[in-house]
Order: C-alpha cells, then sequence, then structure tokens
C-alpha cells in the first residue's frame, strides 16, 4: 500500500471560506474559517509560522485538532473559543495551522477541517 504524501499547499478563498488547501496524494484537506462580516466585525484567519514547501513531499501520518492550550481534543459544533489548532503530523516533524477568530466575542464564525479521517465545523 502507497504512504499518504502531501503534494501541494495552498491558500483557499473560495465559497465564503478562507484558509488553506492541503492536496496528498489520496486526497484534498481543508482547513478554512467563515470570512463573512455579521456586521462591522473582523472575521477570523488562518495562520502558519511553519514553512509550507518543508512539508511538500512529506508523509501524512495523521491530522489531530486542539484546542488553545494544545490539549487534543475534538471541538463540538457549537462551542465557542478564539482558536482551533490543526497539526499535521507527518514524518518530517508538525505542519501546523492556526484559526483564529478575530471578533470582539459577540460575533462567531465557523471553522472548517474537512478531510477523509475527519470533518469538523466549530464556532470560533
Amino acid at each position: 500500500m502507497s504512504k499518504e504524501k502531501i503534494t501541494k499547499i495552498s491558500e483557499y478563498n473560495k465559497h465564503e471560506y478562507e484558509g488553506f488547501e492541503i492536496q496528498t496524494s489520496e486526497q484534498t484537506i481543508l482547513v478554512a474559517i467563515n470570512n463573512t462580516a455579521q456586521c462591522c466585525e473582523e472575521w477570523g484567519y488562518v495562520s502558519t509560522i511553519d514553512s509550507t514547501e518543508d512539508f511538500i513531499g512529506a508523509e501524512l501520518l495523521n491530522i489531530i485538532i486542539v484546542g488553545e492550550n494544545l490539549s487534543t481534543r475534538e471541538f463540538t459544533v457549537d462551542e465557542k473559543g478564539m482558536a482551533m489548532f490543526v497539526n499535521f503530523e507527518t514524518n518530517r516533524g508538525t505542519f501546523q495551522l492556526v484559526m483564529y477568530n478575530m471578533s470582539n466575542g459577540y460575533y462567531g464564525h465557523t471553522a472548517l477541517v474537512k478531510s477523509n479521517q475527519l470533518t469538523i465545523k466549530a464556532n470560533l
């Protein structure tokens, strides 16, 4: 059986979401946050401090959602928070994407992680 490898990491901005799209030899993974303002607030954003180029060709071992304190846990649909960390465990180390909600706490925005392994929608 072939190992799943990351082939491309690119920015995503479609269908009222923005974030990153990670293409592998087996699937396309979406990590994004809703970018539609409900009033005059700023919506959230997705970022990384990792060099995406360092992970092209890496073997994808696992996808893990972690909380603000970096503890591994699942988010529920109506959970409120300000950040969600998505760790891509690879044979080259961890590639991490972070979704932040920049709102004042009144307007939540939907964070989405969609892959073959899991689908998480959470209100940040």
